[in-house]
């Protein structure tokens, strides 16, 4: 009973440990922290401007993000976009007399603005910040235009201090992304593998299962080595402990390479048996085929450790595809369709084999 509870407790802690770390968990703590003290900072402020100072806090929830490259960023798309409709709507403000064309004007200008690639995530601001000025300004525009510039200003620079303070570096979900493509990829190629080597025909439905895409995955990969980069960019954390976002990124893209090969692969094995055609391998072909699939299947699944050129798993993936391209060589009474199809099989695992390089190879 003891040990149990040992066993419970130990799973609880390293559950809250998980919880506690996570990167959403960390950018509540950051943005409940900027909040506050814009709330606070904006009281010391005094004036006209001091009296809207729940802009503040609004511009520190907009902009504090998880990343300190991306907070900065964000913040100062932000404040460029704020300050443009807070001009276009004092512009609108001064020239039209009537509230409805002015909202036409501020819309249909703003909007238009918004689309300007320098402003980034934070074009809403634009229509938004030109229509509050409009409507809500009364007969003080441009004091309530520049209350609101100075708190979201005043916001988004507490959101960036908050997030130098307390920097994220969270690199396992980058980790655990090249490793769900890695273990898809060599799935697929053992399952297929597996099908070859016992010639029976899986019915339709189970090959769509086994060659399902890998692009969703290859996709949220991307995003989080991306994450994981923006993470490492100016953060003093990252250049004090070497994090290696660099080199999740590398495999990566080694990884976005090899993909569409393994699927090429995957679907001209199994063309013929989806249609129900004669396969163009027989018994050894198909068993050296199988071979050479799990090879490489082996040194995919393992292609984020830093493995040597010499390694096993290499010369084991070499040596299968040797074997395969000197089976295929002694077949004479192949047609032409059956040579095409083989020797396409044939080439797309040699380039998986010169693409998948291991880690420690690059």
């Amino acid at each position: 009973m003891k040990a149990t509870g040992t066993v419970a407790g130990e799973r609880a802690r390293r559950t809250s440990r998980r919880l506690l770390l996570h990167s959403r968990a960390q950018l509540v703590v950051k943005t409940t922290v900027a909040a506050t003290l814009a709330w606070l900072a904006g009281g010391l402020v005094g004036g006209q401007v001091g009296e809207y100072r729940y802009y503040a806090p609004l511009g520190a929830v907009a902009m504090t993000y998880p990343t300190i490259a991306t907070t900065v960023r964000q913040a100062s798309h932000g404040i460029l976009a704020i300050g443009l409709g807070g001009g276009l709507g004092l512009i609108v403000h001064t020239t039209l007399q009537t509230d409805l064309l002015g909202i036409v004007v501020v819309v249909a200008v703003g909007v238009a603005l918004a689309g300007l690639p320098l402003l980034g995530e934070q074009r809403s601001y634009v229509p938004v910040v030109a229509l509050l000025v409009v409507i809500i300004g009364g007969r003080n525009p441009q004091d309530y235009a520049l209350a609101y510039v100075v708190m979201s200003l005043l916001g988004a620079a507490v959101g960036v201090v908050v997030s130098v303070a307390l920097p994220a570096l969270r690199l396992s979900p980058g980790h655990e992304a090249l490793r769900s493509v890695e273990a898809l990829l060599a799935d697929q190629l053992h399952d297929v593998a597996e099908v070859l080597r016992s010639g029976e025909q899986p019915e339709a439905d189970e090959w769509d299962r086994r060659l399902r895409s890998a692009r969703p995955f290859v996709e949220d990969m991307r995003r989080r080595v991306g994450e994981a980069r923006d993470a490492q960019r100016g953060n003093p954390r990252a250049r004090r402990r070497g994090y290696p976002a660099n080199h999740l990124q590398r495999i990566a893209r080694s990884l976005e390479r090899v993909t569409p090969l393994v699927e090429q692969v995957l679907d001209l094995v199994s063309r013929t048996y989806r249609h129900g055609l004669t396969s163009p391998l027989d018994r050894q072909l198909a068993h050296a085929a199988a071979d050479a699939l799990d090879r490489i299947a082996d040194l995919v699944r393992s292609y984020h450790e830093p493995i040597e050129p010499d390694d096993e798993k290499v010369v084991d993936g070499q040596r299968a595809l040797t074997r395969l391209q000197e089976a295929f060589a002694e077949r004479r009474d192949m047609d032409a369709d059956d040579l095409a199809a083989v020797g396409a099989i044939v080439a797309t695992l040699r380039l998986c084999l010169l693409t998948v390089e291991p880690a420690g190879a690059r």
